[in-house]
Parts: structure tokens; C-alpha cells; sequence
């Protein structure tokens, strides 16, 4: 396990928000499928099999401060 435990993550992506979960062991589950790589579930969402996004810049996670943040600036 790579954290300590389950956090949300969120994405507002064209007018709608999504919701994942950053599980205990780094992987993301998203639309009760679970994903390997952040990058894995953004292409789920933005429907683009040539995996043209970043996972890390797409999700948004809660920080310390309890402030949404790109998940790339996870503390």
C-alpha cells in the first residue's frame, strides 16, 4: 500500500464533474472500474483511446489544507 488511505479525487471536464477514488494501493477507481495509472482513468473519461492527457494534471485532490489540488502537487 502506498498511502494510508482511500482519498477522493474530482474533475469538472466540459461542464460535468467527476469523482474517482485514489485507493490505498495507487491505483484509481472510477466508475466501479479500477485503473492502474491516473492517466488510465482520464482517458476513460475524456474518450480518447490515444491517451493524449495527463492523469496526474487531470484529477484534483484534497491537500492538507483541505483545498483542491492538481494530484501532481500531492503532499
Amino acid at each position: 500500500n502506498y498511502f494510508k488511505k482511500t482519498r477522493p479525487l474530482m474533475k469538472v471536464y466540459k461542464g460535468k464533474t467527476y469523482k474517482a477514488k485514489l485507493l490505498k494501493s495507487g491505483k484509481i477507481k472510477y466508475n466501479n472500474k479500477t485503473y492502474n495509472s491516473p492517466t488510465a482513468s482520464a482517458v476513460a473519461i475524456i474518450k480518447n483511446p490515444s491517451g493524449q492527457v495527463n492523469g496526474w494534471t487531470f484529477w484534483f485532490i484534497k491537500n492538507t489544507e483541505n483545498k483542491w489540488v492538481k494530484l501532481s502537487d500531492l503532499d
